[in-house]
């Protein structure tokens, strides 16, 4: 009996979960995205005070650590104690442009998680002892992080990619540790913090979510007028750079460059050709890379825009023996994507792959609620998920093409190996 192959269908549109907008007393803006079906929450506390704006190295990262470490709570529990009690989860990041703190709760103990925060992110208290204790905790995974070929090569090509002028290619100096005070600490907090908060609330949320937000929020003023990052990534020739470290049996190779961002008429055509470049498994640096020739397990062509710039990067790590195989073979899969069509069938793969990721991005509240962070920061609204999955269906072969003829150039990249 003939096994018949599932009908594949094209995905003409999504429907993104609808936000609620609110502000509070004082001006602090609440976004929420709300699903009753399960009985959770998750509150992200979001400031403008990513490493975009730090003026030395590591200074965002130590203060988004700190503010979890030390805070005038003088109850006989600590914070730490009353989130394990209750069974929240606190995960914390720092993005180019966000601190970002994200509690994750039973919706039954949301009036024991909002207290919880307000003392953490709003009372703070940076300490020495702390700050030395995180200091000597940074040290010892910085001295093994630079034994990493992989991140030796990456922290390199940011500093080449953005300048040792802008925050965003700060190099990873121990120097820079030793350079950092209290005073710094609390600056930074004092400049970026409490002024620039916004909320998001996504999942269950009960009806009088902005009487109990005002509670402890809502005699927060903000501004978000904190002072932005004025220099943009250093404009230079494309640089080529082997960091030497013995004994390693694998060479990590980072390309990289500034490329249009949203906005740009190319950049969704671009993103396409970049996916079927590199940018999923099935992709042909995959195939060819890591299926033929087993040279690695992985090899990857990302596309990251933020509101800073929008940068392309290729990543692998490789044998040191097919180091220069892979970079030959790098530049003729670039090549051929300039110069012979893309086959419809590959095409139509890559468009329902692209299709089917754009959905995932927008399943569950959780999700919307990060979604909607970066809409935020760049600027931009639900259209431009619409807009983009209107084009990937709209492309040609010729459109591909003539993109890459314009964009996807390897040869100009910053490229950085270390092994």
């Amino acid at each position: 009996m003939t096994k018949l192959k599932p009908d594949i269908k094209t995905i003409k549109a999504f429907k993104n979960l609808p936000v609620h907008d609110f502000q509070l007393d004082e001006g602090i803006k609440i976004f929420g995205f709300y699903n009753g079906d399960v009985k959770a929450v998750k509150i992200d506390f979001i400031f403008e005070a990513g490493q975009a704006v730090q003026r030395k190295t590591f200074l965002a990262a130590f203060v988004n650590a700190m503010m979890r470490e030390g805070n005038s709570q003088n109850n006989s529990k600590t914070s730490e104690e009353i989130l394990d009690y209750y069974g929240i989860f606190l995960n914390q990041k720092v993005t180019h442009a966000w601190s970002v703190f994200s509690f994750y709760l039973p919706i039954m103990h949301l009036d024991k998680a909002l207290p919880v925060a307000y003392k953490m992110l709003f009372e703070p208290v940076f300490t020495e002892e702390a700050l030395r204790f995180l200091k000597e905790k940074t040290r010892q995974r910085l001295r093994q992080n630079l034994q990493r070929t992989d991140y030796r090569a990456a922290a390199y090509l940011k500093n080449l990619m953005w300048g040792n002028n802008n925050p965003l290619g700060f190099y990873p100096h121990e120097s820079g540790l030793d350079e950092l005070n209290i005073d710094d600490i609390k600056d930074f907090y004092k400049t970026y913090y409490p002024n620039t908060c916004h909320i998001g609330v996504s999942g269950y949320f009960p009806k009088d979510i902005k009487q109990q937000f005002n509670r402890y929020f809502g005699e927060i003023p903000v501004s978000y007028s904190a002072p932005k990052t004025s220099s943009g990534p250093e404009s230079t020739k494309p640089v080529a750079h082997h960091i030497k470290m013995p004994n390693k049996n694998q060479v990590s190779l980072k390309w990289g460059k500034h490329i249009p961002g949203p906005g740009h008429p190319d950049y969704f055509t671009l993103k396409v050709a970049d996916t079927i470049f590199g940018g999923f498994f099935g992709s042909r640096l995959m195939r060819n890379i890591r299926e033929e020739k087993a040279y690695t397990y992985g090899i990857y062509s990302t596309i990251r825009p933020t509101q800073y710039g929008c940068t392309h990067t290729i990543t692998t790590d490789v044998g040191h023996d097919y180091l220069e195989d892979t970079i030959r073979q790098i530049d003729m899969e670039a090549d051929k994507l300039k110069t012979t069509l893309v086959g419809t069938e590959e095409l139509r793969l890559v468009q329902n792959y692209m299709a089917g990721e754009l959905l995932s991005v927008f399943d569950g509240a959780f999700k919307h609620a990060s979604i909607y962070r970066y809409l935020i920061e760049m600027d931009m609204d639900f259209s431009y998920y619409s807009d983009f999955l209107n084009t990937i269906y709209k492309l040609t072969p010729d459109d591909i093409r003539n993109v890459s003829n314009r964009h996807l150039d390897v040869k100009n990249m910053h490229k950085v190996t270390a092994g």
